[in-house]
């Protein structure tokens, strides 16, 4: 069920719904088109967190996060990092990053369907 499906439901008491916190809050102030306002929804707990990692093919030349930094920094804008969607937690975590470190990275926002039998893969540092 997404944010916008539980907000359109009527209560029965026993429909609830889990989502990542930044999600629920940005969607609706970036997307005129998000379905809901923050407002609607009313959290009762807290039951997870995403760290957010950051993954390089075994095959790459950076052995470090100083090489990775490194070659970000020579290169601007060249180092792409995927995340889920734009204005998620991925996102915003890739924006801290790039900030903290100095770099300038292209972030890809990937959207993923939810299929029934299927195993969900994300791919992080994608170049």
């Amino acid at each position: 069920m997404d944010v916008q499906e539980l907000v359109n439901t009527k209560p029965d008491g026993y429909t609830v719904a889990g989502f990542n916190l930044p999600h629920i809050i940005l969607q609706p102030m970036v997307r005129e088109d998000a379905g809901y306002k923050t407002e609607q929804i009313n959290p009762i707990y807290i039951f997870q967190a995403t760290p957010n990692v950051l993954a390089v093919r075994k095959d790459r030349e950076f052995k470090t996060l100083e090489d990775f930094v490194n070659y970000a920094k020579e290169n601007p804008g060249a180092v792409t990092i995927a995340g889920s969607g734009s204005y998620s937690a991925n996102h915003l975590g890739t924006l801290e990053f790039n900030k903290i470190a100095g770099i300038e990275t292209t972030y890809i926002p990937l959207y993923h369907v939810a299929v029934p039998g299927k195993q969900f893969h994300s791919y992080w540092a994608v170049m």
